[in-house]
């Protein structure tokens, strides 16, 4: 799991800031898109939709705006 962790920590620092400075849009919002929709079934979803229980609602919001960078042209 330690593995997996910092992956996703390096993905997450290294994507926002590519994302930030317009590099590599696609494959990096493809891959933070693939990784929030784990975050979603592993962490969020038993937690209900409500942000304020640590739910899924922001993440959904998050998750649909790296597929809408994704399919940007």
């Amino acid at each position: 799991a330690g593995i997996f962790a910092l992956g996703v920590a390096v993905l997450e620092f290294f994507g926002g800031i590519l994302l930030l400075f317009g590099l590599l849009q696609r494959w990096i919002a493809a891959l933070l898109a693939v990784q929030m929709l784990v975050a979603f079934l592993l962490a969020h979803l038993k937690n209900g939709f409500s942000i304020s229980n640590n739910g899924y609602e922001f993440v959904i919001l998050i998750i649909a705006t790296l597929i809408l960078i994704t399919n940007k042209k």
